[in-house]
């Protein structure tokens, strides 16, 4: 086989690392090639089957140099596309609009499904959007992928008539932890709100967030319990929102609490979920990552993804930020949710679907992800 592209949001979120980590395991005979920034080369350094090339490698300037002078921009990059034997796009909001002009983020998409020898789609889920021109460009567009697979029902069903797309639960469903004895420990994975302006405005539910938050700190507190802050997605301001939280704590509660922040090592992350007896999670992946960890987890929705995921796993009970005021006690207490193992292996046998035209591509028998 020949190299296959990777093609990701790598931008230090947890979540997109995770998924090129299990695709790269799950396929150790595959030599995979990927464009990111030099730090992901020490962050993917156990992978021995992906090569990672930067901007700053002597190779990739030197054809961008080459090729910007005859008025080829992302030169390498292209190169890249059409020297693969497939590309595969693996990512779980690939799809929102974000601006009410959409073309560049288009423009990307054409090229990897026109130049590509193959595109193949893992993972995402399609929207929000708000321009209807947006779903029927991509539906067009869709039609040249080889293969489509969605994480949530309601993106699938935007496009159920095409017949290479299907739809499967969440990339991280096939993880396969090995479960730790759980510790008094709960786990808090928050985002940044303040910074979250524009098409879908989370703003100005920042000081409802932080105080439920705080309240949800000092109670387990109170109970004896340590509390990890744990960061994502630094670049996206994960480490304000934590400090914010931990600032805020007087001095002796802040001996009951640790911040993790998500750098390097997906490992010591991961550990920290098999430990945790409670996960309040509004970062997506917070909350895969406590369910199959056998985890309590309390969903804090603030982008519809999340909503989709839960409805389609049948939880009815979770809250969304305009209803972190006003939430009760009683509320509090029904809005924890938890999968027992034969549930948690319903899901992961389902979520091998996610690949079932990768492994089709590369007629290889899947290993299986720690």
């Amino acid at each position: 086989m020949k190299r296959v592209m990777i093609h990701a949001y790598l931008a230090g979120n947890l979540g997109d690392d995770l998924f090129v980590v299990m695709l790269c395991r799950r396929y150790p005979n595959i030599k995979f090639h990927i464009l990111a920034d030099e730090s992901y080369k020490q962050k993917f350094q156990d992978l021995k089957n992906c090569r990672i090339f930067s901007e700053n490698d002597f190779i990739v300037k030197k054809i961008n140099h080459f090729l910007q002078k005859r008025g080829i921009s992302r030169g390498f990059w292209k190169l890249m596309v059409r020297g693969s034997k497939a590309v595969i796009h693996i990512g779980g909001s690939s799809f929102v609009q974000h601006y009410d002009d959409w073309s560049a983020f288009f423009g990307t998409d054409l090229y990897l499904a026109e130049k590509s020898k193959g595109l193949y789609l893992i993972g995402s889920n399609f929207g929000p959007f708000t321009d209807p021109n947006y779903l029927s460009a991509y539906h067009n567009l869709f039609q040249k992928y080889k293969g489509i697979c969605f994480r949530d029902q309601q993106s699938y069903q935007l496009f159920s008539d095409l017949p290479h797309a299907a739809w499967a639960p969440d990339v991280v469903f096939n993880l396969h932890p090995t479960l730790k004895p759980k510790k008094r420990k709960l786990l808090i994975a928050p985002v940044y709100l303040e910074n979250r302006t524009g098409k879908y405005p989370l703003h100005m539910f920042q000081d409802a967030y932080l105080n439920f938050h705080l309240v949800m700190i000092r109670h387990f507190i109170q109970m004896g319990y340590q509390i990890v802050l744990t960061g994502f997605c630094v670049p996206q301001g994960d480490g304000i929102i934590i400090q914010k939280l931990y600032q805020a704590l007087d001095p002796p509660q802040r001996d009951s609490v640790r911040c993790v922040l998500y750098d390097k090592n997906l490992s010591s992350i991961l550990q920290e979920f098999k430990e945790s007896e409670y996960v309040i999670g509004t970062r997506f992946h917070s909350i895969i990552l406590g369910l199959i960890c056998q985890c309590r987890v309390f969903p804090v929705i603030y982008d519809q993804k999340t909503a989709n995921t839960l409805e389609t796993l049948r939880f009815p009970s979770h809250f969304h930020l305009t209803e972190l005021n006003g939430i009760s006690s009683e509320d509090l207490q029904k809005g924890w949710i938890r999968l027992d193992p034969p549930e948690i292996q319903r899901l992961r046998r389902e979520a091998e679907k996610q690949f079932q035209w990768t492994d089709i591509l590369f007629r290889h028998n899947a290993s299986k992800s720690e």
